[in-house]
């Protein structure tokens, strides 16, 4: 696109000017203050609506100072890149509206009317004419010779240099094109170099990390060795201490069923049966001169003494029975608690702490103290729970001879009701001799008696004694079998430990051998990084004529960090590049610019006596010179 004529109406200070460009190369001269700038500012106003500096016509002034009532306007002609010529104009004004009944108009503000081949147009369709011929972006950065290089961003910068000189970079053709890159491919596979080196670069943390905790883990395996080997006569000890384990047990049963209690019983059973029977005796001998009804009160008196015996005998089984179920429920009451107390047990982590290094031990270590805590509460439980269905089994049982007993005393008492009220009406009819009780015999049955009854009572409480003392004696055997037993595992402890540390110097082998192969492909990678950055600094230089394009930072450490500096021979375009050296090399980044993207407009050069000599490019260029000696705007178009 070239620029024809642009034509200035009461714009900024300036009452009419008329820039006759012709599509050619233009030379502005004039003095500090003669409208230079206000020439590049109406050319941008007329297509963006902002000044040369990018400000917004609501941030500068566009009428002139001290007028009013009149059209602000910018037109210009142009010639388009397809060679059709079109004309943009833009009039800036004042807007006034009268009030009914009213004799003076009313400020209402300003407004813009905006025109293309001079017919009226809206904004937006003024706007899209203009976005079509080139985006106001492109536009700015195709104009300014300063706008890329040293007003953009420099991320933005670099994008659009690679998008237009380096868009496609292949990982196979930077390999392919340096002979020292190729075995990288064995490595990288079907992956990007960039994603196998992030990839590869945890791998190797994770290959260090590894290697790092090894050593201390044989150390936890080593330490983990127990001390206790097993011992000579272990054999021998541990079927001694079997059997008199089971000897314990088996007693302890034995007191708690009430064996000897049950044998005290019976024999205070047979007393009071010869206790009745001397009793009847003594009757029968003290009755004379009346043996019809003598022989009639022996036989009541006989069968009175039965059932007295078979009410003592079922009293005292019920008794027995009862005392036996009492015992069997103490003893199941003390399983349930020992089962729900075995079952509610938490494992004690400390158990997971060597006592003697006072660190974890080894995890496949814990799992077993775990597992072996585990098994034994199961086989403890289901021990328990057997001996429980057998107590439960016989206090059933027990139960229902309960009841029997129970039963043949009710009927016996009621009999033996009836007998009494028999032998009371006969004994009416017969004297009695000296009670029975008060005979020498009877004091000494009655004595014999109550020494097994004191026996029994004796019984009872030694019983729990004896218990306990046989329940030490168990801990104490079943302690010591534990020990025994512990020992014999210490061998297949040791044996699996050392197999762990074998396990674990062959695993640093390989993670030493895998460390070796991720350090030397990470090496290419990293040197891969750096040829690419070469390759792609060239193409995109390749393109440019006095430009050299820095676009990676190479860091202390080797790293490439993305960057991107013009430089001139060396010098960056921020730093000390002259004021020459700058245009030139902006005016080389539009031509190249511009190029590439098949677009050329009019770039305006402020200061442009400042430059000797100028980079000529293949776009209408307007230069404006400082001129003392012009003290009005004078034009001069170049062939």
């Amino acid at each position: 696109m070239k620029l024809l004529s642009l034509i200035l109406d009461n714009y900024k200070g300036i009452k009419h000017f008329e820039l006759g460009a012709q599509g050619a190369n233009v030379d502005v001269f004039g003095d500090n203050a003669t409208g230079k700038t206000t020439l590049a500012d109406a050319y941008f106003w007329l297509l963006f609506g902002k000044d040369s500096a990018g400000r917004s016509d609501s941030n500068f002034e566009v009428k002139t100072r001290g007028t009013s009532g009149l059209d602000y306007s910018v037109k210009g002609a142009f010639l388009g890149n397809d060679g059709q010529a079109f004309t943009l104009q833009r009039v800036y004004r004042e807007k006034f509206r009268r009030k009914n009944g009213e004799a003076e108009r009313e400020f209402q503000g300003h407004e813009t009317d905006f025109y293309i081949n001079d017919v009226p147009k809206p904004k937006k369709d003024y706007t899209s004419f203009i976005s079509s011929i080139c985006d106001e972006q492109t536009f700015m950065l195709l104009t300014d010779p300063d706008m890329f290089a040293g007003k953009l961003k420099w991320d933005a910068r670099r994008d659009i240099l690679l998008k237009h000189f380096a868009p496609t970079v292949d990982d196979l053709e930077i390999i392919n094109a340096h002979d020292e890159l190729k075995p990288l491919i064995h490595y990288i596979g079907t992956k990007s170099v960039d994603d196998y080196s992030e990839i590869t670069k945890v791998q190797r943390q994770k290959i260090n990390k590894q290697m790092g905790e090894i050593p201390g883990r044989i150390d936890e395996a080593e330490k983990a060795k127990p001390f206790d080997l097993p011992q000579s006569d272990d054999g021998p000890a541990m079927l001694r201490l079997q059997k008199q384990k089971m000897k314990l047990e088996n007693d302890i049963s034995a007191i708690r069923n009430g064996e000897t209690a049950g044998i005290l019983r019976n024999q205070i059973l047979e007393i009071k049966s010869r206790i009745a029977q001397s009793s009847a005796d003594y009757s029968r001998k003290s009755s004379t001169g009346n043996t019809a009804l003598e022989t009639e009160m022996a036989l009541v008196r006989s069968e009175i003494s039965q059932f007295q015996g078979e009410i003592t005998k079922a009293k005292y089984s019920a008794q027995s029975t009862q005392g036996v179920i009492d015992g069997l429920a103490v003893e199941l009451d003390e399983l349930r608690q020992k089962c729900m107390d075995t079952a509610n047990q938490t494992f004690d982590e400390h158990q997971t702490v060597c006592p003697t290094c006072g660190q974890d031990y080894p995890p496949e270590q814990q799992e077993k103290i775990r597992g072996d805590f585990k098994q034994h509460n199961a086989e403890y439980l289901e021990k328990l729970e057997t001996k429980g269905k057998e107590l439960a089994t016989t206090k059933q049982d027990l139960e229902k001879s309960l009841q029997q007993h129970l039963q043949q005393q009710a009927t016996a008492e009621k009999t033996l009701a009836a007998a009494k009220t028999r032998l009371e009406r006969l004994s009416t009819q017969y004297v009695k001799p000296e009670p029975f009780e008060h005979t020498t015999h009877y004091c000494e049955l009655i004595q014999e008696e109550e020494q097994l009854e004191n026996q029994l009572v004796k019984l009872d409480s030694i019983g729990d004694q004896r218990v306990a003392e046989l329940n030490q004696q168990l801990q104490t055997v079943t302690g010591e079998l534990e020990t025994v037993k512990r020992r014999a595992l210490n061998t297949e402890i040791i044996a699996q430990q050392d197999k762990r540390i074998e396990e674990l110097k062959q695993q640093e082998r390989q993670l030493g051998q895998e460390l070796i192969a991720h350090e030397d492909g990470i090496r290419l990678a990293e040197l891969f990084t750096q040829l690419k950055a070469q390759d792609i600094e060239e193409k995109v230089n390749f393109a440019f004529r006095l430009v050299r394009w820095k676009l990676f930072d190479v860091q202390i450490n080797g790293g490439i960090k993305p960057c991107c500096e013009a430089t001139v021979k060396g010098i960056e375009y921020g730093t000390n590049l002259n004021s020459a050296a700058r245009m030139n090399a902006g005016l080389d980044i539009i031509n190249t610019l511009g190029l590439a993207a098949r677009i050329s407009v009019p770039v305006w050069v402020d200061n442009a006596e400042s430059v000797t000599s100028m980079l000529p490019i293949d776009a209408q260029v307007i230069r404006l010179h400082v001129s003392a000696r012009d003290k009005q705007l004078r034009a001069e178009v170049r062939s």
